[in-house]
């Protein structure tokens, strides 16, 4: 009895590491700049510490004032992913999966008759893999 404790008590802590970490899912951590549209004066902030987990049918951005939400991938290119915010689908983004290069926009104003319509890029960051620091 006591060896099958010992083995629960040493199997236990793998697999909540495990579950920690689902297959599929990547993390990245990303710095950029934001673009400060609500004034007349179009400012560029530097950004750094924004986290993106990325998965098959999500993105969940967090760290970016504003912009912080789970997306859904709506779009997947043989160059990266295009997702958009389901409570409000003026919000998306597009991440380059070789260079990546993420972006964050708004879409400006209606949509034309013909579907297109105009977007301001709010976030614009580079990605790499998150690491630990210890």
């Amino acid at each position: 009895m006591r060896t099958w404790i010992a083995i629960v008590l040493v199997a236990l802590p793998s697999g909540l590491c495990i579950a920690q970490s689902a297959p599929g899912t990547t993390n990245l951590g990303c710095h950029g700049t934001y673009s400060n549209y609500a004034s007349a004066d179009i400012r560029e902030t530097p950004v750094s510490g924004i986290y993106i987990q990325v998965s098959n049918d999500s993105v969940k951005v967090q760290g970016a004032a504003g912009l912080d939400a789970t997306y859904t991938v709506i779009n997947r290119q043989d160059n990266g992913v295009g997702f958009q915010l389901d409570s409000n689908k003026a919000f998306s983004g597009f991440l380059n999966r070789f260079s990546g290069q993420l972006s964050l926009m708004e879409r400006a104003g209606a949509v034309n008759a013909d579907g297109s319509f105009q977007t301001r890029q709010i976030l614009n960051a580079v990605c790499t893999k998150a690491s630990a620091i210890f």
